[in-house]
């Protein structure tokens, strides 16, 4: 073998040594580096795989729903209903319907509406409401109040409006007194209970002259008086707006008669009487039955919410067709606004 050979075996067999030290002599906490490390790739590898999964499915699934939702037009009759359950069980309170939002999820869809109520000649803001569906069925609301005394969320009696055979839940002086203590540069809000029931043309003239606004009123539909439904379960005052509302979008914009659309939206929300019931505050409504008595018997109006000025308010006392009122909400002097 010539020299020249000689030294390239030789630099060969070198190189074979340090590859022999390098790769295949490897210390054990080496060895437990490298398994640690091709663990957690593998893991790391399995959870991009899954989140790039999810980012394709998570918008197909929200189109659908998007789809759902549209089709037959379900999100603005799940809105309709809210709105109308609002108008028909929530005394002076209506919807800032140009602030109806939508908010859509995985096979859900959340309803948010600004309720508000008048006090003096304000609007005031009342407080959110949000409604959740998950597809057709709504579940519980979630709701926040603006005002000094918020309503129950859920009411098991009823002490604002009522029904001449129901015993007054509060002492009668009592209110009265409260609503004297105000100072004169307020106006009021006011639950008035009548002593018997009236047609709405007899409340009108009854309240004719007097400074002050009717705002909605409170229906006999047969169970006020006892204030429960056949099975038992308290029944909140159910009544209509007693003034035309400004909102065109509002069921009780003028087109119609409001005690027509008070009829119709009673039947309305019979058909949907579940979601109604979910989004009323009272958790029964007997729609069947107060429906039938309506078509039976009539709109006859036992209570009323008024508004104006506190002083004015108080000339109520005097008169004998009241007989009982509850305060309601309070504001500083607004009523040459």
């Amino acid at each position: 073998m010539s020299p020249k050979d000689k030294a390239y075996e030789n630099l060969i067999n070198g190189a074979k040594k340090e590859i022999d030290v390098q790769n295949f002599h490897i210390s054990e906490e080496q060895q437990q580096k490298i398994m640690k490390w091709g663990k957690m790739r593998a893991k790391w590898t399995t959870v991009v795989t899954i989140l790039a999964i999810l980012l394709l499915i998570l918008p197909v699934l929200t189109l659908f729903s998007f789809g759902y939702y549209a089709i037959g037009g379900r999100a603005n009759e799940l809105i309709e209903v809210a709105d109308k359950t609002i108008y028909l069980t929530e005394p002076n309170v209506s919807v800032a319907e140009r602030e109806v939002e939508t908010t859509m999820g995985i096979f859900s869809m959340d309803v948010h509406l600004n309720l508000e109520k008048k006090v003096g000649k304000d609007t005031i803001r009342f407080g959110e409401f949000s409604v959740p569906f998950l597809f057709n069925n709504a579940e519980q609301p979630v709701s926040e109040y603006r005002v000094d005394s918020p309503p129950k969320k859920i009411p098991y009696f009823n002490d604002e409006l009522i029904h001449p055979k129901a015993p007054l839940p509060y002492a009668e002086g009592d209110e009265w007194e409260k609503l004297q203590g105000l100072p004169e540069g307020t106006v009021a809000e006011a639950y008035i209970s009548f002593d018997k029931e009236y047609l709405v043309e007899e409340i009108e003239q009854l309240f004719a002259g007097k400074e002050m606004e009717l705002r909605w009123y409170a229906v006999y539909t047969g169970n006020e008086d006892i204030q429960m439904a056949d099975n038992g379960v308290y029944v909140s005052p159910i009544g209509f707006p007693a003034q035309i509302d400004p909102d065109q979008w509002s069921p009780f914009n003028g087109e119609e008669s409001n005690e027509k659309v008070f009829l119709d939206s009673m039947k309305y929300l019979q058909k949907h009487e579940d979601v109604a019931t979910m989004v009323a505050r009272s958790k029964e409504l007997d729609l069947t039955k107060r429906v039938q008595y309506v078509e039976q018997n009539g709109i006859k109006i036992y209570g009323a919410v008024v508004t104006g000025p506190t002083k004015e308010i108080m000339k109520l006392q005097e008169e004998s067709f009241v007989r009982g009122m509850k305060r309601g909400e309070v504001r500083l002097w607004n009523w040459n606004s």
